[in-house]
């Protein structure tokens, strides 16, 4: 009975295999539903066959595709036989895609692995047929590209084959699907991408993770086994890209996986057996973020965190080997950490801090860390300051070079200007050079807010000589730096944006006494003094601050920045004023030596006015008002009742006070504005009131 069923089935087979022969070489006519069944029936009777089915197969699905994108083409003709046709492929293919998805079911660690290359495979060779078909979108377009395959029944047929082998083998053999997706992906980049991107949506944490150990694998057999005397190449090296590209399309909804797994990768190189994993990792994941901004943005903000003392010492013992062995490829890998520094735009701030703390750390720090890291970070923070000013001054040339680092520390100038003046050495050296080069990059906004700084937070003479140190190296291109800077003090000043007013007028006026002594000064282009007298009126309102230091500090840089030989009548009322009522409110110190010192700085600003008889008459009748004062008249031998004080407090308002309130405003016809000092217009004079006169 046996005997006669294996009889039979051998001769099923041999006659659906003659059938199937003759109708691939056409030497008989056979219809595709009789031809699709002899080879779905040898595909399961005669596993030997499989390679001239599946060929079979890729030309049906080849012909249903072409039909579909006929009917993409010419959607406004009648499709009557184009449509039956496709019905009929349509029917094949889903019974086609029945047997295949049995045999992954049934035996998947057979078929599975052939079964997913050879769909990825013809997904691959379709999508790079059809890609410069009219109606299909540029491969950019990776939403509509997806969208267009996913609509075509055929391809969407094979991927969702593909995806079932991709589930059937994610827990046995990953690293096989992920080859071959690698492998289809290397060859038929960028129309391929869309078939990465649903694949790579369905498994994101199997694939990302096997991506990146395939390229780990991929890039040490070709040439990045650290010590070898020779860097690889991207050409050699084609799974690189593939990898980079994969993860990229990743990114925006997979992006924390992402992190995740090139921070286990990291972590698991450290402690691996494998010396593969141990000594390739770093320069693996440099490589990749030299391809991938993606990935560059990832390293310089997860894995900076990561890179704590205990850390970077695991690194220099991993590395020191290959720092021996080969001096000059050690070089280039350090080479590279600066290239990917300066393109780096997101976390170039806690780079810097990490290089700065590490190069020369303090507390603990200095004797965790190992000699070998300080001088490492020393020497990328020179080169990266040489590759700086070389991009710098090119771009000053030409004005094309951009330089993603400086752009970054640019809104961080205020951070870096505060560590400049905290610090000392070699620290200080480099973050003045920096500093420098990230003014010449941002221009005359960004010099004059680092100038500002330094000038309102410097405490002592070192700190503040930081002003002249940028001031001289950044005015060769930056003419009117200056300027904007004592423009940007008057606004700060004038809107009381600062706390620290005396401070900085106290180091303003050290720059213009050292311009007025120092022959240095001349080799500046500007000068502070030329800048505050160009600007001096706008320093007006600080004359009359309650601060008396502050209105004396500010008087003393009018005296030097000298007042102008013609003054405006309005200016020349605000000036007398501010002095006289400064001089009587200098009076009242009870510090004779320091009443003193004040004085004779108003009695210099007074001389510079006494020119002429209008401002001689203007100074008399403001001290003359201000003497029948109560509070002055005290100050000269007046006497006052103390009974009266009382009731007048609450009555009478100082002359001057009333005067601000309706001075500098508009006068409204029936309105508040209209009240003077002799009454309200329409209503008569003020009642006479009894004042009481001062004793003599």
């Amino acid at each position: 009975m046996a005997t006669a069923t294996e009889n039979l089935t051998s001769k099923d087979v041999l006659t659906d295999l003659r059938l199937f022969l003759q109708g691939v070489n056409r030497e008989k006519q056979v219809s595709n539903q009789a031809l699709t069944k002899s080879a779905l029936y040898l595909l399961q009777t005669l596993p030997v066959a499989r390679h001239a089915v599946f060929e079979y197969l890729c030309n049906v699905f080849e012909e249903a595709v072409q039909i579909q994108m006929k009917q993409l083409q010419f959607h406004e003709f009648n499709q009557d036989d184009l449509g039956e046709s496709s019905n009929a492929l349509d029917s094949i293919i889903q019974d086609a895609c029945g047997v295949l998805f049995n045999f992954i079911k049934t035996n998947p660690a057979a078929w599975a692995p052939i079964i997913s290359s050879w769909s990825l495979e013809l997904l691959g060779h379709l999508s790079g047929k059809y890609s410069t078909h009219r109606g299909v979108p540029h491969s950019g377009s990776l939403n509509e590209l997806l969208q267009l395959w996913m609509t075509c029944k055929p391809t969407k047929s094979l991927i969702e084959v593909a995806t079932e082998c991709f589930a059937a083998m994610v827990k046995g053999a990953p690293e096989v699907c992920v080859d071959s997706l690698l492998e289809a992906s290397v060859k038929y980049s960028p129309h391929f991408d869309w078939v990465v991107a649903h694949i790579g949506s369905c498994f994101p944490t199997t694939i990302i993770t096997r991506v990146l150990m395939s390229g780990l694998k991929d890039y040490y057999q070709h040439g990045g086994k650290p010590g070898e005397g020779h860097m690889s190449s991207d050409d050699k090296m084609p799974k690189m890209a593939s990898a980079v590209g994969i993860l990229g399309h990743l990114a925006s909804k997979h992006g924390q996986d992402i992190r995740n797994a090139l921070m286990k990768l990291f972590e698991a190189s450290l402690t691996a057996e494998s010396e593969m994993i141990r000594k390739t990792t770093i320069p693996f994941l440099l490589k990749l973020a030299s391809l991938s901004p993606m990935l560059l943005n990832i390293l310089t903000t997860d894995l900076i965190n990561a890179l704590t003392p205990e850390v970077l010492n695991q690194l220099n013992t991993i590395l020191s080997q290959w720092k021996n062995t080969s001096h000059q490829e050690y070089e280039s890998f350090l080479l590279l950490v600066v290239h990917l520094v300066i393109q780096s735009d997101i976390g170039a701030y806690q780079v810097l801090q990490f290089f700065l703390q590490a190069a020369i750390p303090t507390g603990t720090e200095a004797k965790v860390i190992h000699e070998d890291i300080q001088d490492t970070c020393s020497f990328l923070i020179d080169q990266l300051l040489r590759e700086v000013q070389s991009a710098v001054y090119h771009r000053q040339n030409n004005g094309m070079v951009e330089v993603p680092f400086l752009a970054s520390l640019t809104p961080k100038v205020k951070e870096l200007t505060r560590m400049l003046l905290q610090s000392d050495g070699m620290i200080s050296l480099w973050l003045m050079k920096l500093l420098s080069y990230v003014a010449l990059y941002s221009g005359e906004e960004c010099t004059s807010e680092i100038l500002v700084c330094i000038i309102s937070e410097a405490t002592n003479y070192r700190q503040l000589s930081r002003c002249l140190d940028l001031q001289s190296t950044v005015e060769v291109k930056l003419g009117d730096v200056l300027p904007c800077t004592i423009h940007r003090l008057v606004d700060m000043l004038n809107t009381q944006q600062m706390d620290n007013v005396k401070q900085l007028l106290g180091n303003l006026l050290c720059l213009v006494q050292w311009e007025s002594t120092s022959h240095v000064a001349k080799e500046y282009r500007s000068l502070y003094q030329y800048c505050i007298h160009q600007q001096w009126e706008s320093f007006l309102p600080l004359l009359t601050n309650s601060d008396t230091k502050i209105a004396i500090t500010m008087l003393k840089i009018i005296n030097i920045v000298k007042l102008p030989k013609v003054l405006s009548s309005p200016v020349t009322l605000t000036l007398c004023s501010s002095l006289s009522e400064l001089f009587f409110r200098i009076l009242e110190i009870e510090d004779s030596k320091t009443a003193f010192e004040m004085v004779t700085v108003c009695k210099q600003c007074m001389k510079q006015l006494i020119n002429s008889s209008y401002v001689q008459t203007t100074i008399l009748r403001f001290f003359i008002e201000a003497l029948f004062t109560k509070e002055i008249s005290v100050l000269f031998g007046g006497k006052i009742d103390p009974s009266s004080l009382a009731s007048e407090k609450d009555t009478y308002t100082k002359l001057k006070e009333e005067n601000m309130k309706h001075g500098l405003s508009l006068t409204l016809p029936r309105s508040h504005s209209s009240v003077f000092h002799a009454g309200v217009i329409g209503k008569g004079l003020k009642p006479r009131t009894h004042v009481q006169v001062l004793k003599q």
